[in-house]
């Protein structure tokens, strides 16, 4: 049996070159990084949009244009990974150090090459020893007293040595404030896959940025489905304070000073579902190139819909050419495989009402697959 080759939902700029953008980001892209670029910190950016939309593909060419200015240092902290933190400003500063570490030449603006900037950031991460206990509505209670150099260690080991004053931490934002930071240098951090994470871990990173990290020259990205944190807020604040009138979007609205939403996709996904299709083995192209319409209309214009509907179609189509060299089954046309997946991602109750009835499983056997396309893909979704 030869190889078979899925696709990797992987976003734009992470193995999958930039300019391999079928979703037409590239202005998006553009334009909100010289808004980075020219817009004084501290400022937040939201990119937001629902699963699958391609949040993380725009802010990785965000990314790729910010990575050619000279006096921007840009930093890429991947929440998920650091969900379980209790106190995710740790390692949300071990991350920002290490860039800045990795940036040397873009620091030479900084009288100290960025020693008094990556010292503070350090003081405030072990500064957490201070016993100190936050009470913040409608999330759980955030105790931050704890050992700082283990949880630094976990992060990333970001201070060879973690001698460093109590004074400095109690001065560091200070300290970072008065260097003048905005004036020849800025750092953009982008927050990833918030949505991903409980939603109480999100909000405690977010309460670390608008607490703790909203210093002159500092930008943030974040990435994030509004449901997830709004939906979560408006439950805690219904359940522990009796609040049922509470919008969760007012929450956002005080720490996003940009929210940008990703537009609908409908109208660009014939283009992607190309840039998709070069992905694919010659063979598999051709097979899915006359049923586009078909793969279109059944994921709904989200992009990571359409590339979970391909794989499940390459995986049907193998196992029915296996079955048929064995002279089990015969050959199925691929419309018909695309017809059946269809139903299971847009309209299930009648996918199941057409496995239980043989009679409407040979109504469909009878169409021709030109009509095939036509039904799936038509504005009535009366399918049979």
């Amino acid at each position: 049996m030869d190889k078979i080759s899925l696709l990797a939902d992987i976003a734009i700029g992470e193995n999958v070159n930039v300019n391999l953008d079928g979703l037409g980001f590239s202005t998006y892209a553009k334009v909100i990084a010289q808004s980075a670029i020219g817009t004084s910190g501290p400022f937040t950016i939201g990119i937001f949009g629902e699963w699958g939309t391609g949040k993380t593909s725009l802010m990785r060419m965000i990314q790729d244009e910010l990575s050619h200015e000279a006096d921007i240092v840009t930093v890429w902290f991947n929440a998920w990974q650091y969900e379980k933190e209790e106190h995710p400003i740790v390692p949300l500063t071990a991350t920002i150090i290490k860039a800045l570490e990795n940036n040397q030449t873009k620091l030479t603006k900084l009288k100290d090459g960025g020693k008094s900037i990556a010292n503070s950031l350090r003081a405030v991460a072990y500064g957490f020893s201070t016993k100190s206990t936050l009470k913040m509505p409608g999330i759980a209670e955030m105790e931050t007293s704890f050992s700082p150099k283990d949880a630094i260690d976990r992060a990333e080991k970001i201070s060879s040595d973690p001698l460093l004053s109590k004074s400095l931490y109690e001065n560091a934002f200070e300290r970072i404030a008065s260097l003048g930071l905005d004036k020849k240098i800025k750092i953009v951090v982008i927050i990833d896959d918030l949505d991903r994470c409980f939603p109480d871990s999100a909000i405690k990173l977010l309460e670390t940025i608008k607490l703790l990290l909203s210093q002159p020259g500092f930008i943030f990205l974040i990435g994030v489905a509004r449901s997830v944190i709004e939906g979560y807020l408006e439950h805690r604040y219904k359940k522990d304070f009796g609040l049922a009138d509470f919008q969760g979007k007012f929450y956002l609205d005080k720490i996003v000073q940009l929210p940008f939403y990703i537009p609908p996709h409908h109208a660009r996904m014939e283009g992607f579902m190309h840039t998709i299709l070069e992905r694919l083995r010659e063979s598999d192209r051709e097979k899915f190139r006359p049923i586009l319409p078909i793969i279109i209309s059944a994921s709904g214009g989200n992009p990571r819909s359409t590339i979970r509907y391909l794989n499940n179609l390459i995986i049907d189509k193998s196992i029915n050419e296996a079955l048929a060299g064995e002279n089990l089954m015969e050959l199925i046309p691929i419309e018909y495989f695309a017809v059946t997946r269809s139903l299971q991602q847009r309209w299930l109750e009648l996918f199941y009402t057409l496995v239980d009835s043989e009679e409407m499983c040979s109504t469909v056997a009878t169409w021709e697959k030109n009509g095939l396309i036509q039904q799936i893909s038509s504005d009535n979704q009366q399918i049979v």
